[in-house]
């Protein structure tokens, strides 16, 4: 490429990425201000900032001012209309060069069409006389191995070359540090660099920096700004835009809405830049190679890409995205036979944490979807809803509960369809309705056989698929009618109902009923059930409150409340108080002694109890009378203890055993604290926990949520040992959470104390940034990482190790299944950043297993024991080895050049121990070999049972 040309492109490019408006306010707050108000101000100052880059792509694309404008101004119009499904809202330039690219190929596309139908031979007129066909085709090259760019790499190039921001305005609107930024803006030109240079592009740095100069902007009139401005907003509020924009320009931006949206939302972003990455060596290999396309006809369509290396991942049928404040669902319903549904509703069902750590929260208030949508013509839905809607639920204890929930869709005539959030990454989770051809038809009867009219039946819980998951389903209910029968339809066919039975004279009980379509080989109509349910034992009171007397409303009591640990009738049985304090439990079977548990109201500073009575003659009604001790108000914080930020997590508290109520243990036979204090709690949403503990000495002990587990383990403070309460001193409440916890707080207040408020620190210890190295310089995407995090999968060569406690040695491991690549460092945390560490090919072992008479050992486990090292250690492999028929092994991922041993084990049904001495220990590969052991001979030795013992 001579250097007239090498400039005149240089030149193109500059004009191509065109500058921006000044405006200083965010991306994001323009678009929540649309969004939200759909503040015109606001939109107009987005394609003002944004016009100039959006027109200059279309134009590179094109090369006609007429259909640049129009592609320009539909590009808009699509923004309007999905405005909410802009992934990252802090950088709609990206998003707005994805769809502009987009819709100029699809006019571009048409109009070769047109002119091929209408056998036009007359040559093109190209309207940009900087760009000839051989260069097009160059860009056409270029573009097919950008759009593969990973998005935290496509991000920065776009706002840094095509929208011309500095570095550190950049890293601003991403909310990422500088140095992130500048590492990815790196890496990403290094990808595309050698994805160029594989396809014969030699790239020059210094040509590739220089190639994005900030350029002149592209003149857009105002009046062209306010009319698109005026006609987005006339489209997103589904007015006429006629009057603004071409019906040419309307169909455009319908036409794009239907295409690129349709799957999930998730736009291709292709990005326009680097058109002139090439040294004079490029322009030479673009001459041999684009010569026969430039020889063709410029009628003629461009050639088709060249085959993609690897194929596209599918997409999963179900999307929750995290949009700031904003969270947003994307799908389809289906119907029974694969189509899609229209008319399905959609709602969101947080999911409870229930058993022995309960919260008490999730206990009083019943689980409430969230409503969002109903499915489309096409079965699509789309919805958006704030993280504060996301109440009540023991997950708020991660920075992102929102995914432990079940979408569902349901419809009438129709069994549900559901998709836990966490299973999403699963893309054969679909929401297709099933049959519901199943009715349940069932009757309910007392130990007499007796018609039992007037019981409650509701759905406990709906399970069904092949991994019996379940959905906690609609809370209806159904009385039985006077020949105590009842019918329940909504569930589907092949799944299985949980009822709730309850009534005010008989026993609660929970009934499972499957809905088979076919049983023993026969269809059936209807599934049938009888329930038959003994007598309750109602148990009935007062609670008031102990240092006034007065009665407690609102406050719960529930009835065998430790028998959740053990089956899923959690709080089958409870009440509430009314405002003279009084309530009746109902539903509990008669049994010999009765576990009573009792709650007090949310905002009552009164402490939980707990009471054990014994039955009484008959079915007479049992009373038992509460008086609630006044306890202390807490409200504290977890606190980063290096960036002062708030973080979400859950507490386990503790008593002490010195204090005076601990005494009142759950084995004696009187009143006592309610085991409410082995509970767990989470942060509220202000980032807070609130309880109400009890006086004397206890312990909290804090543990971050999952998403934050980075934390270094609590230390014992000086202060708190000098007390002689801790370790396992006098009163020591630890029970072993003090290694388990990031932080603690011993208290001890007197009973009536006001509220206490405090922090608890947590330290986040040193954070590491490191690199992997392939033996062939190649891209290492895919690694398992194992250390701090403890388990992760890097999307690219970069790591960064968390929690790293200084001075203290840790091991970080890192292997590549796909390509047989290991690799480990030893860090103390102080080391020079960034990391490097070399993956090389790990060394294999094979053998040969036979017992002393030289017969194969078949199905013995042989394990690989990797060499001592700091914690965690080297990630022992996941896949279980065992020998085949002819006693045959083979074991990978070795460390090159470490000693390693081999353990075996028999098989299950084997009772005998086996040992091959000194033969499967220190064993030593180097770098991509594979040791045959041969032949190894195993002593088989007998293991005796053991003699039962007597009863």
């Amino acid at each position: 490429m001579s250097s007239a040309q090498l400039g005149v492109l240089l030149h193109h490019l500059r004009r191509i990425t065109a500058g921006r408006s000044q405006s200083v306010t965010p991306d994001r707050e323009l678009l929540e201000a649309f969004l939200s108000q759909r503040d015109e101000a606001a939109f107009t100052e987005l394609v003002r900032r944004h016009g100039p880059m959006v027109l200059n792509v279309c134009r590179g694309v094109l090369h006609n001012q007429h259909d640049a404008e129009d592609v320009f101004q539909a590009t808009f119009l699509v923004l309007a209309q999905k405005a909410e499904r802009v992934r990252k809202p802090e950088a709609v330039g990206s998003w707005l060069c994805g769809v502009a690219y987009h819709l100029a190929l699809k006019v571009r596309a048409a109009n070769i069409r047109r002119r091929n139908s209408e056998e036009r031979t007359e040559e093109r007129t190209v309207t940009d006389p900087m760009l000839d066909m051989t260069l097009r085709e160059l860009h056409q090259v270029l573009l097919e191995e950008l759009q593969h760019l990973p998005e935290k790499y496509r991000l920065p190039l776009i706002l840094c070359y095509l929208e011309g921001r500095t570095q550190a305005e950049a890293a601003r609107q991403l909310g990422w540090d500088k140095d992130i930024l500048r590492g990815r803006l790196n890496r990403g030109r290094s990808q595309l660099r050698a994805r160029l240079t594989r396809r014969g592009l030699t790239l020059s740095a210094g040509v590739f920096v220089s190639a994005f100069g900030k350029g002149v902007e592209a003149a857009i009139p105002a009046v062209q700004i306010q009319a698109t401005a005026k006609a987005a907003l006339a489209s997103a509020a589904g007015q006429e835009v006629g009057r603004f924009v071409s019906a040419h320009v309307a169909a455009l931006a319908d036409g794009a809405v239907q295409s690129l949206f349709s799957n999930h939302g998730k736009l291709a972003l292709i990005l326009v830049l680097a058109f002139g990455f090439v040294t004079t060596g490029a322009g030479l290999w673009a001459r041999q190679q684009l010569a026969a396309p430039a020889a063709q006809s410029a009628d003629a369509p461009p050639a088709p890409p060249m085959p993609k290396v690897n194929p596209a991942k599918p997409q999963p049928e179900v999307v929750l995205e995290d949009k700031g404040d904003r969270l947003a669902v994307s799908g389809r319903v289906l119907a029974p036979d694969g189509k899609p549904f229209t008319g399905a509703e959609i709602t969101v069902w947080w999911h409870d944490v229930r058993g022995w750590t309960c919260w008490r929260h999730s206990a009083m208030h019943a689980a409430k979807p969230y409503r969002g949508a109903t499915s489309g013509p096409d079965g699509r839905f789309h919805f958006t809803f704030l993280k504060s809607a996301i109440k009540d639920t023991f997950l708020n204890a991660d920075a992102r509960p929102w995914h432990r929930a079940a979408i569902v869709a349901a419809a009438p005539g129709y069994g549900p369809a559901w998709v836990h959030v966490y299973d999403l990454a699963n893309v054969h989770a679909k929401l297709q309705l099933v049959q519901d051809d199943v009715p349940i038809i069932g009757c309910v009867r007392d130990l007499q056989g007796r018609p039992v009219s007037g019981a409650t039946v509701r759905f406990w819980r709906i399970q069904g698929g092949v991994d019996r998951d379940a959905w906690e389903g609609p809370p209806a209910a159904i009385t039985t009618d006077e020949q105590g029968r009842f019918r329940l339809s909504g569930v589907g066919r092949d799944r299985e109902a949980v009822l709730l039975v309850s009534g005010p004279r008989i026993e609660s009980k929970i009934v499972h009923i499957p809905t088979q379509r076919m049983v023993e080989g026969k269809p059936v109509k209807e599934a049938t059930v009888e329930v038959i349910a003994g007598p309750t034992k109602p148990i009935e009171g007062t609670v008031r409150a102990r240092d006034t007397g007065k009665p407690l409303a609102g406050v719960w009591v529930y009835g065998n409340e430790h028998d959740c640990c053990n089956n899923h009738q959690v709080r089958l049985f409870r009440a509430v108080t009314d405002d003279k304090g009084r309530y009746q439990l109902l539903g509990m079977p008669k049994a010999a002694h009765y576990d009573l548990t009792v709650y007090a109201a949310e905002g009552q500073c009164y402490l939980d109890t707990a009471r054990t009575v014994a039955d009484s003659e008959g079915l007479k009604p049992i009373t038992a009378d509460f008086s609630l001790r006044r306890g202390v108000p807490v409200k504290f914080r977890f606190i980063d203890r290096r960036t002062g930020w708030p973080v979400r997590g859950h507490i386990q508290y503790e008593l002490a055993q010195d204090n005076p109520l601990f005494a009142e243990s759950a084995y004696a036979p009187r009143m006592f604290p309610s085991r409410e204090f082995m509970h767990q709690r989470t942060t509220d949403q202000d980032g807070y926990i609130r309880f109400i503990a009890y006086p004397g000495h206890c312990a909290i002990f804090a543990t971050a949520g999952r998403e934050n587990r980075h934390f270094l383990p609590a230390k014992l403070d000086p202060a708190d040992e000098a007390k002689g309460h801790f370790p396992l001193g006098k009163g020591d409440p630890m029970n072993g959470f003090l290694p388990l916890s990031h932080g603690y707080r011993c208290i001890d207040y007197p009973e009536n104390a006001e509220e206490q408020t405090f922090d608890i620190l947590f330290d986040s210890g040193v954070t590491l940034k490191g690199a992997l190295v392939g033996p062939d310089a190649k891209s290492l995407q895919g690694a398992i990482a194992h250390g701090s995090p403890e388990i992760e999968v890097l999307p690219n060569d970069t790591f960064v190790a968390r929690g790293l406690e200084p001075g203290n040695a840790c091991t970080l491991s890192f292997i590549q299944r796909e390509r047989k690549l290991i690799g480990h460092v030893v860090v103390h945390g102080n080391e020079k950043q960034p990391l490097l560490v070399n993956l090389r090919p790990w060394g294999a072992l094979t053998g040969r297993l036979v017992d002393g008479g030289g017969k194969p050992l078949a199905g013995v486990r042989v394990s690989l024991k990797y060499p001592e090292l700091p914690r965690p250690g080297m990630r022992p492999p996941e896949k279980e080895i065992r020998t085949d028929n002819d006693g045959r092994f083979r074991v990978e991922g070795l460390l090159p050049d470490f000693d390693h041993e081999l353990t075996l084990e028999p098989g299950t049904k084997q009772d005998v121990s086996l040992s091959a001495g000194a033969v499967l220990k220190k064993l030593k590969t180097r770098a991509g070999e594979i040791k045959d052991l041969g032949d190894i001979a195993v002593k088989v030795v007998p293991v005796p049972k053991k003699e039962k013992k007597n009863d």
